[in-house]
């Protein structure tokens, strides 16, 4: 190498600033789609059915009536409604929610005397349920729904005569006890021929069609008059055969309930009689049960025969 030459340094071509300006306009795009990230995927769909009931729930009832307990679950059926569920009388409140695994969990309810069912409803939809309302209903689901109260559980105690504290006199105070009302007969309920009763131009009668056969689904009296032997206080000794009509709405309330022969001089027996059928709750009927999502719920006029022994 010559000592005369010299090491020269050609300097870098720049880029053009409008390139430089275009790279960082389309950085700044893909931080700032990066930073707001995936569009939330959607809710599965559920398999719910505001208007079917499962095949077995006609058979199958849970009745939790008479359960001492604060809680209990029951596992939900999916695509159609199952059996009623019966409420703890001494409940007078309640809440539902989530129980176990909350993975697609989600539940509807179908309330006696409501046409369809209601929901859905997801595992952060706690709900309070009022007794008297909704004491009854079906339910419909994923998963295992949970039902609970706040209120303490009430046990009936028998108070014993040494537990009542006694007097400064050393005596004891106790209040009489009612001598109880003895029976004055019994009671049985069949039905009857509902041809004999005058029934509504938009009614149907029992039977006819065969469809129109309304479900008894329970008795908010919790009475028991299918047997001949059930004891009744309130017939003041009268003897012999009434026979009632009522039509059954769609809702599967029994109204315009009447005696179908005059009772003379007797209105507390009509009165008890009516009260009696007021108190029975019924499926309503649809006029073709064997495709219920095309006809409608109908009126059905019914007959019962009381029999007093």
């Amino acid at each position: 190498m010559d000592d005369g030459s010299k090491l020269q340094f050609k300097p870098k071509k720049l880029l053009p600033w409008w390139l430089v300006i275009g790279v960082v306009f389309i950085l700044f795009l893909i931080g700032h789609n990066g930073a707001t990230g995936p569009a939330p995927a959607s809710k599965p769909s559920i398999a719910f059915n505001a208007a079917r009931i499962c095949a077995d729930s006609y058979t199958e009832d849970l009745d939790f009536t008479d359960l001492q307990v604060d809680h209990f679950t029951v596992q939900l059926p999916e695509g159609c409604f199952g059996g009623w569920v019966r409420m703890p009388k001494t409940w007078k409140f309640w809440h539902a929610d989530a129980n176990g695994d909350q993975n697609g969990y989600w539940n509807a309810f179908w309330y006696a005397n409501d046409p369809h069912g209601i929901g859905p409803y997801f595992a952060n939809d706690t709900r309070t349920i009022n007794k008297g309302t909704h004491d009854v209903f079906r339910l419909q689901g994923h998963g295992t729904i949970l039902f609970y109260n706040n209120q303490p559980v009430e046990h009936h105690v028998d108070v014993k005569e040494s537990d009542i504290p006694a007097t400064p006199s050393g005596e004891i105070r106790t209040e009489p006890k009612p001598e109880p009302l003895k029976p004055l007969g019994s009671l049985q309920v069949v039905f009857g021929t509902a041809g004999y009763c005058e029934k509504p131009d938009d009614a149907y009668y029992q039977f006819y069609p065969s469809s129109a056969n309304p479900r008894l689904l329970f008795d908010i009296h919790n009475n028991n008059f299918n047997n001949s032997s059930t004891p009744i206080n309130w017939a003041d000794g009268f003897k012999g055969e009434l026979q009632v009509c009522f039509l059954v709405d769609e809702k599967g309330i029994p109204t315009n309930i009447h005696l179908l022969q005059q009772l003379v001089g007797a209105p507390e027996l009509e009165e008890h009689i009516r009260d009696v059928v007021a108190g029975w709750r019924y499926e309503p009927s649809i006029l073709n049960s064997f495709n219920r999502s095309d006809h409608p719920i109908i009126k059905v006029e019914m007959l019962v025969r009381f029999l007093f022994h």
